[in-house]
């Protein structure tokens, strides 16, 4: 208990925020954790660890629910607070391995708080979780399809899993990428060397009894190893000295390379780590044109650059998808790190796995279409662009670049150095795709793209 409420109550409150009012996992956390005045790091992670694990595994969790109910139609019928209520219940008498009656007891008396002193609820609450403890795996995970089977024992949505064996060859493969996006992600952060330089980072983590390591691969990357207390409570973390960052992430300006002196568009800012890593690159010479059309993110994008000291950027709140009816400029390179169903991100983010059917896929590749070819309209001649998405899916990813090369013959790819990752589906090998399977990171995608002098692009399958 924690100012008289317990870990499953703050669990169900930030549950019924996230499942039921589509609130983002960070900002559920955040919200309700600010409503109960709970400052204490260890009781917030406590309850994140709560939510976050029953989210991972919702589609069992409800299967064990549907097959304890006495007609299949009573599941639908479950309002949102108790159907929630049951998942933390099942999850922790099946997967912590805690005792039906302890759980019982603990979840009635959250039922109490809520419902009242319903003897009817409590009662419903406490059968039903002791069906659960009784019932075998065979009873879930028998007379099942093999997709459905690992749909479960996996806890993804059915059509995902189906959609995983168009993008690699064996079983062997899939399994291994399912696992991984299960698990809790390591921790890295970028060195903002605007303000500090590694070494000086690093011995003043390592003072505040964090152990980190450089990363091998990208430069100023640095791997949170082992802490006492999670690394957005590190003081240097509030003054700005470094950037909490994957390894996907960073690698995207990279790719792009900015200059100093060059001018730089970045059309969907937000919230602003890729941007204030171009601010570092450029060393804060030339202008970086930043852009966001939500007002939330626009604000926490001002936050970040402020932090970061990044002073060679400027905030445009503006919908980039109209932006050639208001701009003039022309930019030396441009990014376009897209907004898309954000599938390489899962062991971060959960709720995706559940947020998203394949007709969402058609939603965002026409918008990130729409963002590629105003990209194309405000690039000087030699010009590059970069086009990333923390999407595994061709939809959003290789379609959008195979389209966009036959609609715009005088545009290229070009080849780019990125010391993890596959090349992309075929024929579009020049572009490349991170697994979190294999490199350890987020899964995304990047493709670089350059505007010719000349008009006449070879006519190949996209790699010249």
């Amino acid at each position: 208990m924690v100012n008289g409420i317990s870990r499953e109550l703050l669990a169900l409150e930030i549950l019924e925020e996230i499942l039921t009012r589509g609130v983002s996992e960070r900002e559920a956390v955040k919200k309700i954790m600010k409503k109960h005045k709970i400052t204490d790091w260890k009781i917030r992670g406590a309850v994140h660890a709560l939510v976050f694990e029953t989210i991972r595994r919702l589609n069992v969790l409800d299967k064990y629910i549907f097959n304890s109910l006495r007609t299949k139609s009573s599941f639908k019928k479950l309002d949102s607070f108790l159907k929630n209520l049951l998942r933390l219940g099942v999850y922790e008498i099946k997967f912590v391995e805690k005792s039906a009656a302890l759980v019982t007891n603990e979840l009635n008396n959250v039922a109490h708080d809520i419902f009242g002193s319903s003897n009817k609820k409590a009662k419903f609450i406490n059968a039903l979780l002791r069906k659960v403890e009784k019932t075998s795996d065979q009873e879930i995970f028998g007379d099942l399809s093999l997709f459905e089977r690992l749909s479960l024992k996996y806890q993804y949505p059915t059509w995902y899993i189906k959609y995983l064996t168009y993008l690699f060859n064996n079983q062997e493969e899939i399994i291994a990428f399912l696992k991984k996006g299960n698990e809790i992600p390591i921790t890295s952060i970028r060195v903002n060397t605007l303000k500090i330089n590694k070494d000086d980072l690093i011995q003043l983590l390592t003072e505040e009894q964090y152990i980190v390591r450089e990363d091998q691969q990208v430069p100023d990357l640095l791997i949170i190893e082992k802490s006492s207390k999670p690394i957005t409570w590190s003081k240097f973390h509030r003054q700005g000295y470094f950037y909490i960052q994957s390894k996907s992430s960073m690698s995207v300006p990279y790719v792009l390379d900015p200059r100093p002196h060059e001018i730089v568009l970045d059309l969907c800012a937000a919230p602003g780590g890729k941007t204030t890593h171009m601010a570092q690159m450029m060393q804060n010479s030339g202008r970086i044109f930043a852009f966001e059309r939500s007002l939330r993110r626009v604000k926490e994008l001002h936050s970040n650059v402020k932090k970061m000291g990044a002073t060679n950027v400027e905030i445009v709140r503006f919908d980039s998808r109209y932006i050639t009816n208001t701009l003039q400029l022309k930019a030396d390179k441009v990014l376009v790190d897209a907004p898309c169903t954000g599938t390489g991100t899962i062991h971060s983010r959960p709720t995706i796995k559940w947020k998203f059917k394949p007709r969402d896929f058609y939603l965002f590749s026409s918008i990130q279409f729409t963002l590629l070819s105003e990209a194309a309209r405000l690039i000087k001649t030699g010009g590059i662009i970069v086009y990333s998405t923390c999407s595994i899916l061709y939809e959003e990813n290789e379609q959008i670049i195979g389209r966009f090369l036959k609609l715009h013959p005088n545009f290229r790819l070009v080849s780019f150095d990125v010391p993890h990752g596959t090349p992309g589906l075929y024929p579009l090998s020049r572009t490349r795709r991170i697994y979190p399977h294999v490199s350890n990171s987020e899964g995304f995608f990047i493709a670089k793209i350059k505007l010719d002098e000349t008009k006449n692009r070879r006519k190949d399958d996209g790699n010249s």
